[in-house]
């Protein structure tokens, strides 16, 4: 997906996600992002209407999961984030409006990148 956002980023998200299910029953999917075409560790986006996308560092959200993120192997990272966002917030209401007040803004168009 093609990203139309400030000048120095570089972020463009993928079309894979994890969904994060809160305790309410509520979600949210997470998108992995890539950061000058290379993978972060850190930043997932999210995906909101009227083509916004929200690209958070999961480490503004939560003091211990750059830690546990770091010397974690790849595959089980999407576990962390689910049971770490999931611990610290009771609905996908919450981490939302978290996401929206530490995260980046972004405007994206429709393609997908392949």
């Amino acid at each position: 997906m093609t990203l139309q956002q400030p000048e120095g980023l570089q972020f463009s998200i993928d079309a894979q996600r994890h969904e994060v299910m809160f305790k309410d029953g509520t979600a949210v999917a997470l998108h992995p992002v890539f950061d000058r075409g290379v993978p972060s560790k850190y930043h997932r986006g999210l995906q909101l209407p009227k083509g916004i996308t929200i690209v958070v560092d999961l480490r503004r959200l939560s003091d211990s999961i750059g830690k546990d993120i770091c010397t974690a192997p790849g595959r089980d990272v999407p576990g962390i984030v689910f049971f770490e966002m999931r611990r610290r917030f009771k609905t996908a209401k919450a981490f939302t409006k978290e996401a929206i007040a530490v995260g980046h803004v972004l405007r994206t168009d429709n393609r997908v990148a392949a």
